[in-house]
């Protein structure tokens, strides 16, 4: 994982612990960036303007998404979030310009693609 994605798990996981009393929007470079809403418990991560990352404190549920862009760093981003809150869930990644997921098998208990359709939620 690279320092950025790093950074911005260290974030979201500080926002779930409760670190944080107050609202704030922290950037951390000119296309990553971190929103935290205390009062409505949402934290959004943001590449570009596009949140491909939310996440509800309360609830403790995570949704990751594409939001359309299928580039390397937007596959790069959501493989570090889905690592970091869900090693077992293996990640993302791309076949003949398809991006595709890797799901477990609920009788069998083994990992099998399935295409992403640009969004996935799962609980942190």
């Amino acid at each position: 994982m690279r320092k950025i994605e790093d950074k911005l798990c260290e974030i979201v996981q500080e926002c779930l612990r409760g670190k944080f009393t107050k609202s704030f929007g922290k950037s951390l470079t000119k296309r990553d960036r971190v929103e935290y809403d205390h009062k409505g418990s949402q934290v959004a991560v943001f590449l570009w303007n596009s949140a491909i990352v939310r996440v509800d404190t309360k609830e403790r549920s995570m949704i990751v998404q594409s939001c359309g862009y299928e580039s390397n760093t937007t596959k790069s981003r959501l493989n570090a979030f889905i690592q970091y809150f869900d090693p077992q869930l293996g990640g993302i990644f791309q076949k003949n310009w398809i991006w595709y997921r890797w799901a477990r098998c609920a009788l069998t208990g083994e990992d099998n693609p399935v295409e992403f359709n640009g969004k996935h939620e799962f609980t942190v």
